[in-house]
């Protein structure tokens, strides 16, 4: 069996990391996947990264070209073969070593930081809402995060650069139409 390459997209700062949503997850993101980027500013020390949301269905090239060239984002022209996986949004953080959705509850994705912090955020391939931060944990004060993981629907683990593990609870994050399933079963 071979592997074909469907679409190849040049990100502002180094791709470092990549998520697709499950494929059944209880979600309004279904064909969503986000993808976490890492740039060391040397002059000023600080370390960048972006969340970007993708949607992977079929976009014209030509009505693609027009929206990034707009915004300039991108190196180099956009080819039809490329233009399967549309930007959705972009979400600018701390510089990002993984990602990972939630196996149940919505669309949320944690995030390791270079700045020691864990986040959870809700991506959606919807354009009214597609991306924000739910929650956040300071895991280390003076070292990277680098890894997180989905314990379960409540809890997630992290690991940091200093070779702790952390164990956290994010609480009640849940979607609407989980809320909506709940208030009606009560």
């Amino acid at each position: 069996m071979a592997v074909k390459l469907l679409a190849s997209r040049k990100l502002a700062g180094d791709a470092c990391c990549a998520a697709a949503c499950p494929a059944d997850a209880d979600t309004d993101a279904d064909g969503t996947f986000v993808v976490g980027t890492y740039t060391l500013d040397a002059a000023c020390g600080a370390r960048r990264g972006v969340l970007y949301v993708f949607q992977g269905a079929a976009v014209e090239a030509a009505s693609l070209q027009a929206r990034l060239a707009s915004r300039r984002r991108f190196a180099r022209p956009v080819t039809s073969r490329q233009a399967r996986a549309q930007e959705v949004a972009a979400l600018d953080t701390a510089g990002i070593f993984d990602v990972r959705w939630a196996p149940k509850g919505g669309a949320l994705v944690a995030v390791a930081c270079a700045d020691g912090s864990v986040l959870v955020c809700r991506a959606r391939a919807s354009a009214s809402a597609p991306i924000g931060v739910v929650c956040g944990a300071q895991c280390a004060e003076s070292a990277m995060c680098t890894s997180v993981d989905w314990l379960s629907s409540r809890q997630l683990v992290a690991c940091d650069q200093s070779g702790q593990a952390h164990l956290l609870d994010v609480g009640e994050v849940r979607t609407r139409r989980a809320r909506r399933r709940a208030a009606a079963c009560c």
